[in-house]
């Protein structure tokens, strides 16, 4: 199974780039690729017989992380008006069910429970872990390049600088508890700032 390590990750990534998703979509910008990440997920479940675990706690470590994820969503914020970024999060449909629990449930269980999982079996070098994990979850975010207009494009670069540090903060909480849960919690509070920054006009 070592040999199949990198290819999920790549699987993914080579379907959530070029699969023309347009050709499908639906009338909304709820996007139809979800139901890829659902098999995604529940493919790596079965194949490399992935555990679904509650965790440990680790309540210091916890408290750290949650003061991290949000000075980085704050110092982001700050950023994206400091540099005067539009970003195209007011012209996505539903909102707060993207950006509060699809997103957070999701890509949580992509990127913390599915990827980090096939890895961590295979690789024990902890830092490697971490960062290529983070710099999957990053680059994730990537293609909103081809998707919206250049004028957002400043911002979505922005997009993946933060990403890449939310990435490994919920990838830090993976491995210290055993879990995707502190992640999915981490990720919701990352963007539940974000969301306020949004309907209250700040971004």
């Amino acid at each position: 199974m070592k040999h199949l390590v990198w290819f999920a990750p790549m699987l993914y990534f080579v379907v959530t780039w070029f699969f023309p998703w347009e050709s499908i979509q639906w009338n909304s910008t709820v996007s139809i690729s979800y139901l890829f990440d659902i098999l995604f997920c529940l493919s790596c479940f079965f194949v490399f017989k992935l555990p679904i675990r509650v965790g440990t706690q680790d309540l210091k470590g916890a408290v750290s992380r949650l003061i991290a994820v949000v000075s980085v969503a704050v110092f982001s914020l700050l950023m994206t008006n400091l540099f005067v970024l539009p970003a195209p999060f007011k012209y996505i449909e539903f909102l707060l069910l993207q950006i509060l629990i699809l997103a957070p449930l999701i890509e949580e269980f992509i990127f913390r429970y599915a990827i980090f999982g096939v890895t961590e079996k295979y690789f024990k070098n902890k830092n490697y872990l971490l960062f290529s994990n983070a710099l999957m979850f990053s680059l994730s975010h990537a293609p909103a390049i081809f998707l919206f207009p250049t004028e957002f494009h400043g911002f979505i670069y922005a997009q993946l600088s933060y990403t890449f540090f939310l990435g490994w903060i919920c990838a830090k909480a993976r491995l210290k508890t055993g879990s995707v849960i502190e992640p999915i919690i981490l990720h919701f509070i990352f963007n539940l700032i974000f969301y306020i920054a949004i309907i209250k006009g700040i971004i």
